[in-house]
């Protein structure tokens, strides 16, 4: 952090080298906030983000848990200190195996990203033809077997435990 003082003597710094430069019509916005370049690396642009994310979301162990397996997980693929540009991105997602879910949660990710560093980029045409594979009706044992194989166990405590997950749909994970 720099003093006051010393913050003071870079402005005057500062002001004196932009005058220098306005007096050569050498003059360049960019050199003047060669900071803020900095300002729009991948680091900077996914703290962004997550502020954004959190200010239309309530904060609760839901949306903590999407944040953390949905975004950071995509975000951990983006390189901090380089800057954030629509071919990094693409870069990025083509990373990623094609026809999976992992590349279509990855192509939601960063283009959202996009949109808050007001980066134009399409990356739909590489989310590829992703389907969840069909849910296959499970298969039930009847009430009947469920209580043959309770009565059926001989120990005490297993017998209860079985009860228990039958009872109320536990998984012994």
């Amino acid at each position: 952090m720099l003093s006051q003082r010393g913050g003071i003597d870079r402005a005057v710094k500062e002001a004196r080298r932009i005058g220098y430069a306005l007096a050569a019509g050498t003059f360049d916005w960019d050199d003047v906030f060669h900071e803020e370049r900095d300002l729009r690396s991948c680091g900077y642009w996914k703290e962004r983000f997550e502020l954004d994310y959190f200010k239309r979301r309530q904060c609760t162990p839901q949306s903590k848990l999407t944040w953390k397996t949905e975004y950071r997980l995509v975000f951990r693929k983006l390189p901090d200190n380089e800057k954030l540009t629509a071919d990094l991105l693409r870069g990025v997602v083509l990373g990623t195996e094609p026809d999976t879910r992992t590349r279509k949660r990855f192509v939601t990710v960063l283009t959202a990203l996009a949109r808050v560093a007001d980066i134009s980029v399409d990356l739909q045409d590489l989310k590829g033809s992703y389907r969840p594979a069909k849910v296959s009706p499970k298969s039930l044992p009847s009430d009947r077997e469920i209580a043959q194989i309770h009565a059926s166990i001989t120990g005490t405590s297993w017998r209860w435990f079985y009860g228990m997950m039958a009872t109320f749909g536990l998984r012994p994970s």
